[in-house]
């Protein structure tokens, strides 16, 4: 089975839990760049393609590569998005895009993509990526290298690759009018970052039940809600606290993407699985039934990502259920928003389902006696449920009869309202 796994973290999943390992296949397919040699004009930007060639029914891709970031340095292709994307190419079709990130500081960059059904698999040779590459240092030169290349077809099986790399070297500017650098083509995608709002004040008294932000009331939101139970938490500094977020009013709910932001310098999630790499939240125990794809948590940014889906022949979810549960450990007074920056709720068809969203609040109380009316519970020891993979996850397609992923970042735009 070890061959079937994929380093890395492809949010994707088998087709059956009886799923069983294959041989790999007869071939060999070749991820290389055009043009072998790139000439950079330094300050100047050019554009590296990286081809697939000799794909036999690829269904998905997980590549990582290395430049040397003093010589150049990537240009990013999505200014709305946040950090250094590439350009998507469509071999293959990027319908679930799982990593598009280049680092500038440490010259790498990553691009994990794959495939869902009904999209037919990748055969012959195509691009799967365009970077643009902005010369920093002339007369010098960098090495274009694959550190890791996988590919497999749709039963998540892989498949052997070779790679090529490139040279990339910069030169004197051109002395002509360069080109105007093509436009990002933009999949359908999450909406540009909201960063979440916090006031401090080191004066500032304890707060009371009167201090609450408005309550939810159903009768005046109809629909699906996605929102936070209690809607604020309110801590000393020091103490700990657990806020869930749930959706309510929802029918045939199968898999649930979600994002959101918080001030770290206001407080900071608890990890609920110490056994795992990183820090998570804990996600609801029906997703025992299912696959935690992602479930991380950045403490400097103040960034909670979070997708998963179930799987047959678990039954879809109706009504009110808590989604994940997420533990706070305050760190000094003030106020943060807990906002939800973009979510998405897929039934078991891989449509989307419309909601409206409501975002949460925390609040550390400099004295007195942190009040919560909700009685939030404090968190230790292992997350039940936890069934994200952390490292090594496997590539994963969607059969014909099959299992749905929840992949539905790049399907369609966010609900409107949002």
């Amino acid at each position: 089975m070890r061959n079937q796994l994929l380093s890395g973290w492809i949010t994707i999943l088998l087709l059956t839990s009886t799923f069983q390992a294959g041989d790999v296949r007869a071939g060999e397919a070749l991820l290389r760049t055009d043009p072998a040699r790139l000439e950079i004009g330094a300050g100047q930007v050019e554009t590296l393609q990286i081809l697939l060639v000799n794909a036999e029914a690829v269904y998905g891709i997980d590549f990582q590569a290395t430049f040397n970031p003093a010589v150049v340095e990537v240009v990013d292709a999505d200014a709305a998005q946040t950090g250094i994307q590439m350009k998507a190419g469509v071999f293959p079709k990027p319908d679930f895009t799982v990593r598009n990130t280049a680092d500038n500081t440490n010259g790498t960059l990553r691009y994990v993509v794959t495939q869902i059904n009904p999209t037919p698999p990748a055969s012959g040779t195509g691009t799967v990526l365009s970077i643009q590459f902005r010369g920093k240092v002339q007369g010098r030169s960098s090495k274009f290298t694959f550190t890791s290349a996988v590919i497999a077809d749709r039963r998540g099986i892989k498949q052997p690759i070779t790679t090529q790399a490139a040279d990339l070297v910069v030169t004197a500017p051109v002395p002509t009018s360069p080109a105007p650098l093509p436009t990002s083509t933009k999949i359908p995608a999450i909406p540009p970052t909201r960063a979440a709002t916090s006031t401090r004040d080191n004066n500032q008294p304890a707060a009371t039940p009167g201090d609450r932000v408005a309550q939810f009331d159903p009768a005046t939101q109809p629909g699906v809600v996605l929102r936070f139970e209690p809607p604020t938490l309110i801590l000393m500094p020091g103490a700990q606290g657990s806020i869930s977020i749930l959706v309510e009013n929802v029918q045939d709910l199968y898999g649930i993407e979600f994002h959101l932001a918080y001030d770290a310098d206001i407080a900071e999630v608890v990890d609920t699985d110490p056994d795992k790499q990183g820090v998570q939240i804990r996600p609801a125990d029906w997703w025992k039934d299912g696959f935690v794809a992602v479930n991380q948590v950045d403490n400097k940014t103040g960034r909670i990502d979070f997708a998963a889906t179930l799987l047959r022949p678990a039954v879809p979810v109706s009504g009110k259920q808590v989604v994940a549960i997420i533990s706070f450990a305050a760190r000094e007074a003030g106020t943060s928003a807990l906002g939800i920056e973009s979510a998405i709720l897929s039934t078991r068809a891989a449509e989307a389902i419309p909601y409206t969203q409501q975002d949460g609040e925390i609040r550390v109380t400099a004295s007195g006696q942190a009040i919560d009316e909700y009685a939030s519970t404090r968190t230790g020891g292992s997350a039940t449920g936890q069934l994200a993979l952390g490292g090594a996850v496997i590539l994963g397609i969607i059969s014909a009869v099959g299992v749905i992923i929840y992949a539905m970042r790049r399907k369609k735009n966010r609900p409107s309202g949002l």
